[in-house]
């Protein structure tokens, strides 16, 4: 599946779920569904999906679920900005620290996993610290690297203050 031109007539639509459309570049199609309320978007295993932007969720107002986990090649969750129906939502850590905190300005009460700037115990049984063993954190925005709540209780606490001065405002 390459286009969701087909939406058009699924126009009242409540729910959608794309599994494994690995080769759609453009979420166009989506704003024919009006009474979206949720919506999920999800690679096939071992594989990603990259779509141009999120700009065709914006004009989505009903929408209170977004499970996105693919990348845009704008790099930018500005268009969810005028969702403020979200509540639950999930996107991949493929957006910078910045853009992730200024989303979360924008949605105090929406629950996704990267508010607040880190993720502790992500998977502690396999992401453990090489020195001490404890589980290590992610940090949101792309390419920052794991870290150890104790060893590098710095560098994290760092992170937390850049991303809270953005987030809270």
């Amino acid at each position: 599946m390459q286009s969701l031109d087909w939406l058009r007539v699924f126009q009242n639509l409540e729910l959608l779920w794309i599994y494994g459309a690995d080769k759609l570049n453009s979420l166009d199609g989506v704003q024919y569904c009006k009474s979206l309320k949720s919506l999920t978007v999800w690679p096939s295993f071992a594989a990603s999906v990259t779509i141009v932007s999120l700009s065709h969720v914006a004009v989505l107002k009903d929408l209170e679920e977004l499970i996105f986990a693919g990348k845009t090649r704008d790099g930018s969750l500005d268009h969810l900005a005028s969702n403020l129906h979200l509540r639950d939502v999930f996107f991949s850590n493929n957006y910078t620290w910045n853009e992730i905190a200024r989303f979360e300005a924008g949605h105090p009460k929406a629950n996704f996993p990267w508010k607040g700037g880190v993720i502790y115990n992500a998977n502690p049984t396999v992401l453990k610290c090489k020195k001490c063993e404890t589980a290590q954190a992610m940090l949101s925005g792309k390419g920052l690297k794991l870290s150890c709540p104790q060893c590098d209780h710095a560098y994290i606490q760092k992170h937390v203050d850049r991303y809270q001065k953005i987030a809270v405002g």
